[in-house]
Parts: C-alpha cells; sequence; structure tokens
C-alpha cells in the first residue's frame, strides 16, 4: 500500500472512530438526565412506592446500556494479535450495531439481523469480525443517502456460519467490484471502496472466505464464510 493510500485509510478509520464516539456521547445523556431528573424528584419528597421503584429502574436501564456500549468497544479496539475465543457471529453482529446506531438512526438507515435458528460457536477473533461490520455498515449507510435498511442474515452451514450483508443500495458497478477485490488497484472517487476493502481484509485474516456478489440487484451485497480454525 502506497503512502497516499495509508494516509487516507488512517483518515478513514478516524472518520469511523468519531461517528463511534457520537454514539457514546448520545448515550452518555441518557443516565445523566435519568440522574439528575431521579435526584430532583427524590429532593421534591415525590419519590414513593411505585413512582420511586420506576425513576430507580429508568437510571438502571440507561446505564446498563451504556455499560454494554463500553464493553463493545473494549472488543472493538483490541488488535487482531489478541487470542482466539468462542463466540457466535450473531452476538457480535448486535454489537457492531451498538457502536454505529446512532450513526445509521441519523442516516434513517434501519439495521436488522436474521439469526440462524441453531448457530455454532466459531472460535476466531472477535475483535476482527467486529471492526469488519462496523466499516460495512459506515460504508453501506452513506450510500444510501435518502435511508434505507441494512439486513445481516445469519445461516447455520454445519460447523461454519455464513453471514449474508444486503442493503437498498445501488448495485455496485465493475468497477467497484474490482476494487473491493483488489486494493492494489488505485481508489475510486472520495475512496468510497474503502469501507468493504477493510472489512475484506479484516475477514481474510480471521481465516474467513469473503465473497462479492457478481452484479445481481437482489443478491446479497457482501457473504462471508467462518469455519473454525
Amino acid at each position: 500500500m502506497d503512502n497516499s493510500h495509508g494516509g487516507i485509510l488512517k483518515t478513514y478509520k478516524y472518520a469511523v472512530f468519531s461517528e463511534i464516539a457520537t454514539s457514546f456521547v448520545h448515550e452518555m445523556k441518557n443516565p445523566i438526565s435519568a440522574i439528575t431528573l431521579g435526584m430532583e424528584f427524590f429532593d421534591m419528597s415525590l419519590a414513593e412506592g411505585d413512582p420511586q421503584k420506576e425513576t430507580l429502574r429508568s437510571i438502571y436501564k440507561s446505564s446498563e446500556k451504556l455499560n454494554a456500549l463500553l464493553d463493545n468497544l473494549l472488543v472493538y479496539c483490541q488488535n487482531g494479535n489478541f487470542e482466539k475465543t468462542p463466540f457466535k457471529i450473531s452476538q457480535v453482529a448486535r454489537q457492531a450495531v451498538s457502536l454505529v446506531n446512532y450513526f445509521t438512526t441519523r442516516h434513517q438507515v434501519k439495521v436488522e439481523i436474521t439469526e440462524a435458528l441453531q448457530e455454532p460457536w466459531i472460535t476466531s477473533r472477535a475483535s476482527l469480525v467486529l471492526q469488519g461490520l462496523v466499516y460495512l455498515m459506515v460504508w453501506s449507510a452513506k450510500r444510501m443517502p435518502q435511508g434505507g435498511k441494512i439486513i445481516i442474515e445469519i445461516l447455520s452451514g454445519g460447523q461454519s456460519v455464513i453471514l449474508k450483508f444486503h442493503d437498498q443500495g445501488p448495485v455496485l458497478n465493475a468497477g467497484q467490484r474490482d476494487r473491493i477485490m483488489n486494493p492494489e488497484l488505485p481508489l475510486g472517487p472520495n475512496a468510497d471502496d474503502l469501507g468493504p476493502q477493510l472489512a475484506r481484509r479484516l475477514f481474510l485474516e480471521n481465516g474467513a472466505e469473503f465473497n462479492l456478489n457478481a452484479g445481481q440487484p437482489k443478491a446479497p451485497l457482501f457473504s462471508v464464510k467462518f469455519s473454525n480454525q
């Protein structure tokens, strides 16, 4: 990767992380507001019985959601050198959605996860999968300026798990497909191929198989097959 490509890559990663940070700022407002209102409520001696329980429950739930987001960020920030651990792809997909929830909501993009009935555990590096899915979702949301839907479909394939990524954006043209699968090629306009390029590299580093839609309008954009290594 040349220096100019590397510089754009760092800028892109920083931009994605900045979007994750906005989700945290947004979620931090909820427990702070709940605690502030709760303390005012108690100070006025109005909180007794059920109202008191509801106020405390509101503080607890909003704080719990923020703590879960922090846990997901810890996984996201791990580099790929951490030991492999067992996890379910659906769990990591939900973690990825939580990290960019504010970003996708702001872009009027709804994310749906369809889980397999009997999903096997995969022993691998969850951080790489999480990062890859975040890059795909940010890229996908940006290519649907009028809003739309992302569907992450998880299928069981015996001891493997197949993740299919759909969105309602335009069909990828031949140039986009070539650049996604061949990162050594020059970047496209606005470096808009970096998201799937990065995701592909992370999935391959994790021993997964990454396949790209050949251009069929209703086919999934990407499919990724995860197997125990």
